[in-house]
């Protein structure tokens, strides 16, 4: 199964051209199955596509202890492989009452920027986030539910500006099996 998924993942990045000899890759880590699966992919094959890679991880302040420990997960994970990690802290639920909008959405807005801030302060090319096929499926059928047009029922786009989903063809459960597979946590 590993080597299936691997060659998968490969085989869509390739076909779509997410990635390009040279790209500085900044990954969106939440510390979650689907990016750090994402991450240490990238850093598998980071000579194969003669990349860099760092991460990046923005702590919500949203669930207390918790959210703290998704940090030090992140934090721990990119010492053990030696690889940048840039922390940013935010109150997003102040954020979202400023901006009259729900937290998801304050969350979202605001880690995108964040995200490009950071891509461009460290000068990266590239943003690859983890969404990954089940969270595609999901969109669509949220999109459905709320009367999207046709354009709303595409789903999460494989590229948009400098930001790449290189495992936007993988399901949650291929991830999963790949990670348990290879013990990493």
């Amino acid at each position: 199964m590993n080597k299936t998924t691997e060659q998968k993942a490969l085989k869509f990045i390739d076909e779509n051209h997410l990635i390009e000899k040279g790209d500085k890759i900044l990954v969106a880590l939440s510390g979650g199955a689907d990016s750090v699966f994402l991450l240490s992919f990238l850093l598998k094959f980071r000579n194969r596509f003669k990349i860099q890679v760092a991460a990046f991880h923005l702590n919500h302040k949203l669930r207390g202890k918790f959210a703290n420990a998704d940090a030090k997960f992140c934090s721990d994970f990119c010492k053990q492989n030696k690889i940048e990690l840039i922390l940013v802290e935010k109150v997003v639920k102040t954020s979202a009452k400023k901006m009259k909008v729900s937290v998801e959405e304050a969350g979202r807005e605001i880690r995108y920027n964040e995200l490009n801030r950071v891509v461009n302060k460290i000068g990266f090319s590239k943003i690859a986030t983890a969404h990954n096929a089940s969270d595609n499926v999901e969109t669509i059928l949220l999109n459905f539910i709320k009367g999207a047009g046709i354009k709303g029922l595409s789903g999460i786009p494989i590229k948009r500006d400098n930001i790449i989903r290189p495992i936007l063809y993988l399901t949650a459960e291929e991830i999963r099996i790949y990670l348990k597979a290879n013990q990493i946590h």
